[in-house]
């Protein structure tokens, strides 16, 4: 999650002189300073990594929505992810999300990860089975081994890990210590299972805080999941950005932004949880280790 502000008085000189806009967010600046993101509330971090390692399990999920929103003052920032049968879905949400609060003027859509990043996370857990597969036949001599469990009881089991997550997500939101200088207004989790039956619910869990009216949200995510047009967002093309980076519209750098990969967590290296959002933190020291923040933190 990126929120524009220059509290640093080296990127307010480059916006006073016109130089690139670009990359001026200070990624951890109001998430930390709001007390949202701390080395005990690991709630936020925590979401975005299970909805990526659901979403992996391509074999039982057809696709997920997922999104925070929050507001400040007239502004609200909607940190999403999306995939499969909701791919595309993003500027439907993003409507029903500004047209539920009167006060926001300006909403900015911030992609969590990128098409990218999951193809990444489906290929390590395709590895990871792989060599577990290898090792059980190491063990015991070929066999085709005790059949999976039931398919439903195996999609529950994957998804209601998400579900604990967004109801810890859901608690911390509505925790009256948190700074009101930035509210979150809603969050969104919905998770369909692979073939699932259109007459039965638990194969479509959805998940709402803090949006009052929900059916039009409900008639959004039916209508794209069933005749939408599925389509993965095109990336920016960065060879065709000048080597002079000139000033941007917020719009035109969250866009960017959500175009770069944002992946934190590789095969032989966990990221941790203040590195997660943190360019730099002072003190805890820890530099960043996706390649979006990684571009943030050199510019």
């Amino acid at each position: 999650m990126i929120i524009f502000q220059f509290a640093d008085p080296v990127l307010e000189t480059l916006n006073k002189c016109n130089r690139a806009m670009l990359f001026s967010a200070m990624m951890d600046s109001d998430l930390f300073n709001s007390g949202f993101v701390s080395k005990t509330r690991r709630q936020l971090p925590e979401m975005e990594r299970k909805v990526l390692d659901l979403a992996a399990a391509t074999d039982i999920v057809q696709g997920i929505f997922y999104s925070i929103a929050f507001t400040q003052g007239s502004q609200m920032f909607v940190s999403y992810f999306k995939s499969g049968c909701f791919s595309g879905i993003r500027p439907s949400i993003s409507n029903v999300l500004q047209e539920s609060d009167s006060t926001v003027t300006q909403l900015l859509p911030y992609r969590i990860l990128t098409h990218k990043d999951l193809n990444k996370k489906v290929l390590q857990q395709q590895k990871a089975a792989l060599s577990r597969s290898k090792s059980h036949v190491k063990q015991n001599g070929h066999t085709d081994g005790p059949k999976r469990q039931c398919y439903s009881q195996y999609f529950n089991s994957r998804w209601s890990i998400c579900k604990v997550v967004f109801d810890k997500l859901s608690i911390l939101a509505q925790s009256e210590d948190i700074s009101n200088k930035l509210q979150v207004s809603s969050v969104i989790f919905n998770c369909v299972k692979k073939n699932a039956d259109e007459n039965h619910i638990h194969d479509r869990p959805l998940h709402i805080f803090g949006l009052h009216d929900t059916d039009t949200l409900l008639q959004v995510l039916k209508d794209h999941r069933i005749h939408g047009n599925h389509v993965v967002d095109d990336p920016v093309d960065f060879s065709s950005l000048k080597k002079e980076i000139k000033p941007k519209s917020v719009e035109e750098e969250f866009h960017i932004l959500s175009s770069v990969s944002n992946y934190h967590w590789d095969n032989d290296q966990k990221a941790s949880y203040m590195q997660y959002f943190s360019t730099y933190n002072e003190d805890t020291r820890k530099y960043p280790t996706s390649l979006r923040n990684k571009i943030i933190f050199h510019f």
